[in-house]
């Protein structure tokens, strides 16, 4: 074989590595973004083939002819069978109707950023958020209006995608090096802007006044109260007022305040696992919020009826226990009422889909394990279905 054509084929075989290289980049971008090139409108003659045949390569470099980098040619879309077209991956200069601020976003993406909440669709964003698009920007609006508040470093990744970054360390508690990956950001980084956000998010819900934005209906008790508990990292440096009653592990809780239609309107400072409901209710602004004549629904293991009867506040602590002993109209009634206790239930099971909270918290993240756990309550007020579902 002549020097040339080894020289030939050694250059080709070069050129078309870098070209597999970036359509292999490209094609991780294409799984994040959903987007389909022929749905999109996108010219298939300036598209690339991800799939190629190296038999041909050699065969094509025997002659002097410059080769066609692009591959074969793709003249119709019936040519590629429907699992083939994520292997389709389209060059630059090809149409985009987007806005120009997607089309920084794509930009953004197209310089290795994996996910941004532009290219996110609807259910994706949920999966990954727990939040609908539009929940997801009303709570961006409460965050970000009032004066004051600044983003963490721009140039890295915009203002909404580290909100997004922030709610994807909440509800699905990827570690920094993933988030990093996915944002194309320093693990460090991550770290700043999920400390960063949770602090700004926990001045702002912490300044609305949720107990008298959501009144409640008549007919209805003031408030359902809970216990939501989140396990720590299990370490010789923790223990005593950290071990719950319940299973001895390490945990700590907060007091929860519901109203009937669903929305939370109190949640306490976090305490050790084995304080007492008791204690609790003493020790935090809870009982600041009651006045005189109203009517609190609690768990049959709240012994808080002492307490509140010094505020000349009714509480009403229904028990299945020996419910057999009671006429059926008696039992009925205590049934209804156990039954209108659960909406605690499902709002704290709610926020528990949240992994933050049902994963063991490490010792490195209790500074701010007390704003996580206010946060991922309060954003329960901004999930419009779990409200609207318990109106029902």
């Amino acid at each position: 074989m002549k020097v040339g054509t080894i020289s030939s084929i050694a250059n080709l075989v070069c050129r078309k590595t870098i070209v597999f290289q970036r359509n292999f980049n490209q094609s991780i971008l294409f799984l994040f973004s959903e987007v389909d090139f022929y749905e999109s409108g996108v010219d298939e003659s300036a598209t690339v083939s991800v799939d190629t045949n190296y038999d041909d390569f050699l065969s094509d470099s025997d002659n002097d002819d410059e080769t066609n980098i692009a591959g074969p040619s793709l003249s119709g879309q019936d040519e590629v069978e429907p699992r083939m077209r994520c292997g389709l991956l389209r060059e630059s200069g090809a149409s985009h109707s987007k806005s120009s601020e997607d089309y920084l976003c794509v930009h953004k993406m197209r310089n290795q950023q994996l996910i941004s909440f532009c290219k996110l669709t609807e259910p994706k964003l949920k999966y990954f958020t727990g939040v609908e698009e539009k929940e997801f920007k009303l709570l961006l609006d409460v965050i970000t209006i009032p004066a004051g508040f600044k983003a963490c470093s721009e140039d890295q990744i915009d203002t909404r995608d580290q909100f997004l970054l922030t709610l994807m360390k909440l509800r699905l508690n990827f570690d920094s090096m993933c988030l990093g990956h996915l944002f194309n950001v320093k693990e460090s980084f991550v770290d700043q802007v999920v400390e960063h956000w949770i602090h700004r998010m926990y001045i702002a819900l912490k300044g609305v006044n949720f107990w008298s934005l959501h009144e409640k209906q008549p007919g209805q008790y003031d408030v359902v109260i809970g216990c939501l508990e989140v396990p720590l990292e299990t370490t010789t440096e923790l223990g005593g007022p950290s071990s719950s009653d319940s299973n001895g592990d390490n945990t700590m809780k907060a007091l929860i305040g519901v109203r009937e239609s669903g929305a939370v309107v109190y949640c306490s400072s976090m305490w050790g696992g084995s304080t007492s409901i008791q204690d609790i209710l003493v020790d935090s602004d809870f009982l600041n919020f009651l006045s005189e004549g109203q009517h609190i629904l609690a768990d049959h293991t709240f012994n808080v009826s002492d307490i509140l009867e010094k505020k000349k506040v009714s509480v009403n602590i229904p028990s299945l226990k020996n419910v057999e002993r009671l006429t059926p109209q008696q039992a009925a009634v205590v049934k209804r009422i156990a039954d209108r206790r659960k909406i605690v239930d499902k709002v704290i099971a709610s926020a528990k889909e949240y992994k933050v909270l049902c994963q063991p918290i490490p010792v490195k993240s209790l500074p701010i394990c007390e704003e996580m756990v206010f946060v991922v309550a309060n954003i329960m007020n901004f999930k419009t279905h779990l409200i609207e579902a318990s109106n029902q």
